[in-house]
């Protein structure tokens, strides 16, 4: 069994075929952009390629706990690895407030913390003159900025768990 199907195996996402083609694509781009160096565990690529190919088809249930172990290597490592991956590969991480609910087990939160990003937002955006609203819209845009409203609505409503994730 090549290393792909293995790891596909492994994350109980065999059966599959989409996922499966997908991450072989991004396995490719991997393979041609990517210095080697960048992976830092033996199954590292595949299962970065595994889990772009998922996040791209719109699943947001990733195993982050059994992917670093799969990879062969620390979360810490595989997440740094990611990330330099997706600088390589040019691609942005898409975060939304839904995502942020699925992933922290809130989906009421999520629209709590949209809620707060849209007022901020607006209130924040007036105060400024035109040049400056150009240049914090687009800071703005950084995922950063809606974890951390996710965050502040977590912890307003009192779910202490947040902070052992972040």
């Amino acid at each position: 069994m090549n290393p792909l199907n293995h790891c596909l195996e492994r994350l109980h996402l065999g059966d599959n075929t989409k996922l499966l083609e997908r991450a072989k694509q991004y396995q490719s781009q991997c393979a041609s952009k990517v210095p080697v160096k960048t992976f830092k565990g033996p199954n590292s690529q595949h299962v970065i390629s595994i889990q772009l190919a998922y996040e791209s088809l719109g699943f947001y249930d990733w195993n982050s706990k059994l992917a670093p172990e799969l990879a062969g290597c620390s979360p810490k490592a595989y997440d740094t690895t990611m990330s330099a991956v997706r600088k390589l590969l040019n691609l942005q991480s898409t975060i939304t407030f839904d995502t942020l609910g699925v992933t922290f087990g809130s989906t009421t939160m999520a629209t709590h913390a949209q809620d707060l990003w849209s007022t901020f937002v607006q209130q924040h955006i007036n105060q400024l003159g035109p040049a400056q609203q150009v240049s914090v819209k687009k800071q703005l845009e950084s995922a950063l900025w809606k974890a951390a409203a996710f965050y502040v609505c977590a912890k307003a409503v009192g779910v202490s768990e947040i902070d052992e994730v972040v």
